[in-house]
């Protein structure tokens, strides 16, 4: 299986070698660059054998996949995260091509994108191969398929640099350099450091559970952060401040960039009564709900 993996990322990085020599020579190669069935070619293969290459079985069989695989956190919330990679990707991929509404190497006559996905990822459609590339051997724990990802991951680091150097900075200079400054590659970081903290946090909780104190965890847990006298602060309090800062931030953010009809002072005061009907009707709940007697 090794083999075939191999053999299949050398076509690729042989394949992305091609390309700086068809772009620098578009107005010559321009009927084949701009041939629908060609492109539609092109891009079947290349996503077929990127998910080849992360789905074959593993080496050793499916048997002997490392301990780590087998914890019941593992089996659980890797296929959660998988299948929701993958329908992101995909979901990318398609609202790229029908925002594009060419395929491949085609041109793109409106000229360059920036909105809709364009507005968060510079290359969504690669991004969309990479998060189904990482959600196939999520969803089936494929050893051999997630220490394939990364050799994924840069074939398509390189080849967006190949293109962005030969074809996007050469045609629209100035104005793809702007944009590179404001939006990343394959979308923001913070998405990515969530999205791989969280799988770091599923194996850990599944180590956990096998070295058999997890159940006793709680017992030495104080659900108070700060105890002075009767002063607390507890953690479910630190979770609402955190909530409320985080959504007012992201408010504001929004404001600024999307252009709502709305202003500081108007969202202070909304945010001022939405803080104020948790607390008293969080409170109110829980003594009509739980204390009543």
């Amino acid at each position: 299986m090794w083999i075939i993996r191999f053999i299949l990322l050398a076509v690729l990085g042989a394949s992305i070698c091609v390309d700086p020599y068809l772009y620098r020579h578009r107005s010559r190669y321009e009927r084949l660059i701009e041939n629908r069935i060609f492109n539609i070619t092109v891009v079947i293969v290349w996503n077929s054998f990127c998910y080849i290459i992360v789905g074959l079985p593993p080496a050793g069989g499916w048997n002997l996949r490392p301990n780590w695989l087998g914890y019941q956190s593992v089996r659980i919330g890797f296929p959660v995260i998988g299948l929701l990679f993958i329908c992101a990707g995909a979901l990318i991929g398609f609202a790229t091509l029908k925002q594009r509404k060419v395929i491949g190497m085609q041109d793109v006559k409106e000229g360059l994108i920036t909105s809709g996905c364009y507005r968060y990822f510079r290359h969504p459609i690669g991004t969309g191969i990479i998060w189904v590339s990482l959600g196939l051997p999520l969803v089936m724990r494929n050893p051999d398929g997630l220490l394939m990802f990364p050799a994924i991951f840069v074939i398509h680091f390189a080849a967006e640099i190949i293109e962005e150097r030969n074809d996007m900075c050469v045609r629209f200079r100035e104005q793809y350099q702007a944009y590179r400054q404001t939006t990343r590659m394959f979308g923001p970081i913070w998405l990515w450091s969530i999205l791989f903290v969280l799988l770091l946090v599923i194996i850990s909780i599944g180590n956990t559970v096998a070295m058999n104190w997890w159940n006793h965890i709680p017992e030495h847990i104080s659900p108070n952060i700060v105890e002075i006298g009767s002063f607390q602060i507890r953690y479910y309090g630190l979770m609402y401040l955190i909530a409320f800062a985080v959504t007012y931030l992201l408010v504001l953010h929004r404001l600024k960039n999307e252009g709502y009809e709305y202003s500081k002072n108007t969202i202070k005061t909304y945010f001022l009564y939405a803080i104020l009907g948790v607390l008293i009707g969080g409170r109110l709940g829980f003594v009509l709900f739980y204390d009543l007697m």
